[in-house]
């Protein structure tokens, strides 16, 4: 899914090409009328969807994608902003937005009122560490009157929030309650964003307890459904322990409390 915002506070329009291991962006902005700027050119002159305007573009950026997947940072569940400078126009390349905001513990709402990162004009969203750019999701920031130029549809974002759906969805099934001491298996099943079918490559996915032990800490889920244990280890009849599922940098995806008590 490719989705396009508009507004005053970003800076330019982008003609891109998307194939699966390969993301060319070229960046470019509109000149307003009787502005003159050396190497400006006839939009038309560049793809149609520009014609009758003068444009100042910048240099194409390539994206390799055995490049983005070599990163320390590529993984499960990520989203990468594409940084931009608009004098003259240029795209400076990815970051993993949650590599750095996850030690703050910030949202996106933080991350934009805080600045990191400068500008931006691309978030980048792969649901697995397996995607190829055909396979993942786009949200463009473009200046207003900046028409996205792509090989791929594109739709107008609706929302400021919420346009592509994310993030991964993680079910975890097995007892409520298990007795003190008591082992039990429990299984996960993985969804793609914003649906109720099963994911269709596998995800990383880490395991957390609050009390009691469990024997893995890292699992592979893949296909409809994916075993791992919890021991009730040192808890007494009463006691809660609280499950949790996540990727290195999406923590939350699901969670299950287990009540410690007399089990049938």
């Amino acid at each position: 899914m490719i989705v396009c915002h508009y507004g005053a506070r970003y800076l330019l329009g982008y003609i891109v090409h998307i194939d699966p291991e390969r993301l060319e962006v070229t960046p470019y902005q509109i000149l307003e009328e009787g502005a003159t700027a050396e190497n400006a050119e006839e939009g038309g002159n560049v793809c149609p969807e520009l014609a009758g305007k003068r444009i100042l573009r910048g240099e194409k950026k390539v994206f390799a994608l055995a490049d983005l997947k070599a990163e320390r940072n590529w993984g499960d569940c990520t989203l990468w902003n594409m940084a931009v400078d608009a004098t003259p126009p240029t795209v400076r390349g990815f970051f993993n937005r949650a590599a750095v905001t996850l030690p703050a513990r910030a949202g996106g709402l933080q991350f934009s009122r805080w600045g990191w990162g400068g500008q931006f004009g691309l978030l980048l969203l792969a649901a697995d560490a397996g995607m190829t750019f055909t396979d993942m999701d786009y949200e463009f920031l473009l200046a207003e009157g900046h028409p996205l130029v792509c090989n791929l549809p594109a739709r107008k974002a609706e929302t400021n929030f919420g346009n592509v759906p994310w993030p991964l969805g993680v079910t975890i099934s097995g007892p409520d309650t298990l007795a003190p001491g008591e082992e039990a298996e429990y299984t996960l099943r993985v969804t793609s964003p914003g649906t109720d079918k099963t994911h269709p490559r596998p995800v990383r996915l880490l395991l957390s307890a609050d009390a009691g032990y469990l024997p893995l800490r890292a699992i592979t889920a893949e296909g409809e459904s994916t075993a791992f244990r919890v021991h009730a280890l040192g808890l007494r009849t009463g006691e809660h322990l609280r499950l949790k599922v996540g990727t290195k940098f999406w923590s939350g995806l699901g969670e299950k409390e287990i009540t410690v008590g007399e089990t049938r």
